[in-house]
């Protein structure tokens, strides 16, 4: 999705596919954790320390259609990261 060139036709409708095509796998997909934030947008996991974890936040946002953002995070015994979903960080 990082990739695509949102500017034209075909390239929103790519972009719609992928964002559809990740929504789905976000919900299917077998997860380490599914964690909901809390009303302040915090979050914590406690998980086995691995090589890395994709970490993908996804928010109904009636006006914004593709509400999302996500980060990589290296395996270790403690981390701790911001991810900003104020924009949605759509289109980096």
């Amino acid at each position: 999705m990082d990739t695509t060139n949102p500017a034209t036709d075909a390239g929103m409708d790519q972009f719609t596919t992928q964002y559809q095509q990740m929504i789905a796998l976000n919900n299917s997909s077998t997860a380490l954790a599914r964690i909901t934030s809390d009303s302040t947008g915090k979050f914590s996991a406690s998980i086995s320390p691995i090589d890395s974890v994709l970490i993908v936040g996804v928010a109904d946002n009636e006006s914004q259609p593709f509400y999302y953002s996500y980060t990589i995070v290296g395996g270790r015994a403690s981390s701790t990261f911001v991810m900003d979903m104020s924009r949605g960080d759509c289109f980096r």
